[in-house]
């Protein structure tokens, strides 16, 4: 039987230390779904030393990630992983982030049109001074694929947070799981083909800057550097993204716009 939170573990097998039990747990819930999932174990390899046990998160997991560099010539990486609550959603959940974050585990193209996805049809989902527009959502949908039972706490009403860590704390017009759009776009994805829903909305560099102006990422920016030509100028782009410092909308950034 799969590992399923703690079941089937045996006390002897048990670190003393919480961390290294946290990662002996993560080893086998990865190694049992990897067949199915091989993101998940792209994603752990890249963060088993940096992910730690940490009780005092107010959050059951937390995935920090930075940029560094300037223009297109930035390295992206997960930085640091931190788990509170122990459960299987809480771990695929910050994994999904982990792989979501790290350019060098995915399919950029691909992925990229995932994120824009996500952040154009919910652009006030979870939201700090105007960054992360559905960043939470493709964590949700990819824990939802792995772990169906799980609660996603990203679908549902607002959450209650102790401090003010969304300007946003809430994704208007959604059920309690994702729709059946949003897991063909993911598996999409996640296979590393770019979903249908990209073509069909996205067909010049103008309507591409003016989706990602209205969500500003770098990662997206990173994943789709090449598309319409490529970027005319990149001296704007920085980590972390100022909104004052953005291209206006209406000068296409793409070099199908003629520069």
């Amino acid at each position: 039987m799969p590992v399923r939170d703690f079941e089937g573990f045996d006390p002897a097998e048990v670190p003393e230390d919480p961390t290294e039990f946290l990662r002996t747990w993560i080893d086998r819930v990865v190694a049992e779904r990897e067949a199915e999932f091989p993101w998940l174990r792209a994603a752990w390899d890249h963060v088993r030393h940096r992910t730690q046990f940490v009780e005092g998160i107010e959050f059951g997991g937390l995935t920090r990630a930075f940029c560094h560099g300037r223009g297109l010539f930035q390295i992206c990486m997960s930085d640091r992983v931190a788990i509170r609550s122990m459960t299987l959603g809480t771990v695929i959940h910050e994994l999904a982030h982990a792989y979501d974050l790290t350019p060098e585990l995915l399919s950029p193209r691909a992925w990229g049109a995932v994120q824009l996805y996500f952040a154009v049809n919910h652009p006030d989902c979870y939201t700090k001074e105007g960054f992360g527009a559905g960043v939470e959502l493709p964590a949700d949908t990819m824990e939802h694929l792995v772990v169906p039972y799980a609660w996603l706490g990203y679908y549902h009403p607002p959450v209650e947070f102790a401090e003010a860590v969304f300007d946003s704390p809430d994704c208007a017009g959604l059920s309690g799981e994702p729709t059946e759009e949003a897991e063909a776009v993911v598996r999409a994805g996640l296979a590393g083909e770019v979903p249908d829903w990209y073509p069909e909305n996205i067909t010049s560099g103008a309507e591409l800057w003016a989706a990602i102006r209205a969500a500003p990422s770098v990662r997206i920016l990173l994943n789709l550097q090449d598309e319409f030509g490529g970027f005319c100028d990149v001296d704007w782009l920085r980590y972390p993204l100022e909104i004052d410092d953005l291209p206006p909308a209406e000068n296409n950034q793409f070099r199908d716009g003629g520069c």
